[in-house]
């Protein structure tokens, strides 16, 4: 059950997204809280991850500099993205360049093969570590609604990311067995559709967020640029992972920072870019198989 979630996420996200935003039109989303449910998210995965093979120390090292030069590079992107819009629009799309990798793009790397499921979850894990330690300072620096809360910041993602990732991981080295992982690859996507759902109430769908649509498509295009810069510093069987982590944001973690920052009203019109953005990492995994297969 867990491969054919994975398989197909994307539509599964679209529904979820679309459930959620018919219960916020019906007015049962005001007192929605993504918190617990983004924990379980990265609980779920981080199992997924501590329970597979270790990344080879050479590799490992070249995927640190992958995650910091990456993160400063999508950072350049969403500014950009930024520059032309106001309100909480701007504010949601710079939230975006100091999100982590999407946690979702693990599971899509590993069914690419091991080595890019590797990649991708040494990104995921190490852009969430940058994430808890610049988020709050670089939405300072760049004058997010012209004040940000960094201390309410640094303990959201620390309770909401830091500490479950780090049991999740801690309850896989010390648990090793088949069972551990397989439960977490079939939380993981059944968290992400959760916080779909929950995301989506937030979300004040219109007309007018065809404007968010195309800025969100545009931080998409501006982040897989980087995203093949940078799977360039690697081999080319971890290529898929680092593409798919590097080329999505994390939209829960970055819906957990604007919540956190600015408020609802930000973080609401994130799950159009996690339509979006999921979307492509599904249909890139399925690109990059159909690929291999043919090879």
């Amino acid at each position: 059950m867990a491969e054919w979630l994975e398989d197909h996420l994307a539509i599964l996200f679209v529904v979820a997204v679309g459930i959620g935003v018919g219960v916020g039109r019906l007015g049962g989303g005001g007192a929605v809280a993504i918190g617990p449910t983004l924990a379980l998210l990265v609980a779920a995965s981080a199992v997924t991850v501590g329970a597979g093979s270790g990344v080879r120390s050479g590799s490992r090292w070249r995927l640190v500099l992958v995650v910091v030069v990456a993160q400063a590079g999508i950072v350049v992107v969403t500014e950009l993205v930024a520059a032309i819009e106001s309100g909480p629009l701007r504010d949601a799309v710079l939230c975006l360049g100091v999100a982590p990798s999407e946690i979702a793009t693990i599971g899509l790397a590993a069914l690419v093969g091991r080595e890019a499921a590797r990649a991708a979850a040494v990104l995921v894990a190490g852009s969430a570590i940058l994430s808890v330690v610049v988020a709050g300072p670089v939405l300072g620096l760049l004058a997010v609604s012209g004040h940000v809360a960094s201390n309410g910041v640094l303990v959201a993602l620390a309770l909401e990311v830091a500490l479950p990732g780090a049991i999740g991981m801690g309850v896989a080295r010390l648990v090793r067995r088949p069972w551990v992982r397989g439960t977490g690859r079939l939380v993981s996507p059944l968290a992400l559709l959760a916080l779909g759902v929950e995301v989506g109430t937030l979300a004040p769908i219109a007309i007018a967020d065809v404007a968010a649509i195309g800025s969100f498509a545009l931080v998409i295009v501006g982040s897989a640029a980087v995203a093949l810069a940078m799977a360039m510093l690697v081999g080319t069987t971890a290529r898929a992972g680092v593409v798919l982590a590097v080329g999505v944001r994390d939209f829960a973690v970055a819906s957990g920072i604007a919540e956190a920052a600015i408020g609802a009203h930000a973080a609401g019109v994130l799950a159009l870019y996690g339509l979006l953005g999921v979307g492509v990492a599904a249909g890139a995994e399925r690109w990059w198989r159909s690929r291999g297969a043919r090879s």
